[in-house]
């Protein structure tokens, strides 16, 4: 059997059928689970036969990839639009990005995270649906160029000469900035 590709088989072009099964495996594994849920029960909330599946998956466990590639497509697009809509400061942007996941976690029908659930269930760092899963955590950390913008280079934060920390000189660690470590201020900032 030749592997299946995750956009129409072998035409090349998306398919309906494939998207709308993905769609419903995607609600039944975050509502009930990813093992507790078969796929003769995909199959039949979908109102797909058996070969319409192995046509777009060779297993069950494309399939959990598949949903959960669709979850971080989806995921990633709101998190463009919430940071297209927040403010342009780095505080704005984290602030609007907290509110957006708390907003989701609040809504009607969430049943939490399908990727933490993925790599609950799956535990094999090598099996398929915990290294899709792992797709959100290594978005999560994305570098900082995507969540706040780019500083004019001609322009520093703060001007005057560095100057040891009040800390440093009482031999406690920095109470205002690092509690745990040293670290040097410029005049004027304790």
């Amino acid at each position: 059997m030749t592997k299946a590709t995750h956009s129409g088989a072998k035409t090349g072009r998306p398919s309906p059928r494939r998207d709308h099964l993905v769609q419903v495996a995607t609600g039944l594994f975050c509502k009930e689970g990813f093992h507790a849920t078969g796929i003769d029960r995909v199959l039949a909330e979908a109102g797909v036969a058996k070969m319409t599946l192995y046509k777009h998956f060779a297993s069950k466990d494309e399939l959990i990839a598949a949903c959960l590639a669709d979850v971080h497509a989806a995921v990633e697009a709101a998190i463009e639009a919430v940071l297209a809509d927040s403010g342009p400061g780095p505080a704005d942007r984290a602030l609007a990005i907290v509110l957006w996941h708390a907003e989701q976690a609040a809504s009607r029908g969430f049943d939490g995270c399908p990727f933490h659930h993925a790599r609950a269930e799956y535990a094999d760092p090598d099996h398929p649906a915990h290294r899709a899963a792992g797709l959100r955590r290594r978005a999560g950390r994305a570098p900082a160029e995507r969540w706040t913008p780019t500083p004019d280079p001609g322009r520093s934060r703060r001007a005057g000469p560095r100057r040891r920390c009040r800390g440093s000189a009482t031999s406690t660690p920095c109470p205002m900035h690092h509690p745990d470590r040293w670290c040097m201020h410029r005049s004027g900032d304790a």
